[in-house]
């Protein structure tokens, strides 16, 4: 699983979100442009759908932060 960002005016190459987690075990099923273009939010959850993490994401820089985490029980 990878996200990766491009100017809409082309460029180099794409800044990739670092994002935790093995790829064969996450995945990402949402992500949209935060107000104003200040970042990304990527929603990213495991295979088992039972962890759920939010994240909020520089464009620039490719950092991610969490913004927000669940897990089901047990």
């Amino acid at each position: 699983m990878k996200v990766g960002v491009i100017g809409v005016d082309g460029g180099e190459a794409p800044t990739w979100i670092e994002l935790p987690g093995d790829p064969r075990e996450s995945y990402v099923p949402r992500m949209e442009w935060v107000a104003g273009g200040e970042g990304l939010i990527l929603q990213q959850m495991d295979r088992r759908q039972q962890r759920n993490t939010v994240w909020l994401a520089d464009a620039d820089s490719g950092k991610a932060r969490p913004w927000f985490a669940e897990q089901a029980p047990g």
